[in-house]
C-alpha cells in the first residue's frame, strides 16, 4: 500500500486532482487509520488503462485481440448513456465552461 503523496507522484497529478478523483470514484482507495491508502497495482492499472497509443500502435494487426480488449464496461456504458440523456435534455456546458468549473 502507498500513501497519497506517492500516488500523486506516480500519477503526476496535484493534490486537488487526486482528491477530486477520490471523491468522484475515479481511482480505488482505502481509508486506514484515517489515512488514504492505495494499492500499487490499482495505480498501475489506472495508468495502463489510460495509455494513449501512437498511430502505429493503433493500427490493426494480424494478432487476435484478447476477449475484452477494446470494449467498455457496463459502468462506462451507463455513463455514456447518461451523458446522451443529459444532452437531449439540454443539460450540458461548453468545454470552456467545463474547464472553468461549471457543471450542468
Amino acid at each position: 500500500m502507498i500513501g497519497i503523496k506517492e500516488a500523486k507522484r506516480r500519477l503526476n497529478i496535484s493534490d486537488s486532482t487526486i482528491r477530486r478523483w477520490i471523491k468522484d470514484g475515479v481511482i480505488p482507495h482505502y481509508k486506514l487509520g484515517g489515512r488514504l491508502k492505495f494499492k500499487e497495482e490499482d495505480i498501475d492499472a489506472y495508468i495502463a488503462a489510460n495509455l494513449v497509443k501512437t498511430k502505429s500502435e493503433a493500427l490493426p494487426t494480424e494478432e487476435p485481440m484478447s476477449d475484452h480488449e477494446g470494449y467498455i464496461t457496463i459502468d462506462e456504458l451507463a455513463a455514456v448513456n447518461k451523458g446522451i440523456e443529459d444532452i437531449k435534455q439540454g443539460k450540458y456546458v461548453t468545454l470552456e465552461e467545463y474547464r472553468s468549473g461549471k457543471r450542468p
